[in-house]
């Protein structure tokens, strides 16, 4: 997906660019509520990094957040860190 890019701090560049990856990562550290257009969206994965990770719970709910977003999940690898995702969200 193209869209505006972000730096490493999300601070807006004037690039426009391949945006998946970033779109993946706001989605997977945002809470519910950050964004006002869209307040029902965001995994907030810091929430299971504070408590006992169960990773299948966490797999399955960044799946659900990018498929509501629009995206379909092609691949995931859970099993280590940084975890990969692989989605493409339809023009």
């Amino acid at each position: 997906m193209k869209d505006l890019l972000l730096d490493d701090n999300f601070d807006i560049t004037d690039q426009i660019g391949e945006a998946t990856d970033q779109t993946t990562q706001i989605l997977v550290m945002s809470q519910k509520g950050m964004f006002k257009k869209y307040p029902t969206i965001g995994v907030n994965a810091l929430d299971f990094m504070k408590g006992e990770v169960r990773l299948n719970g966490l797999e399955r709910k960044i799946k659900l957040e990018l498929e509501v977003d629009g995206a379909q999940v092609t691949a995931a690898d859970f099993s280590n860190l940084p975890f990969k995702i692989e989605a493409r969200w339809q023009s």
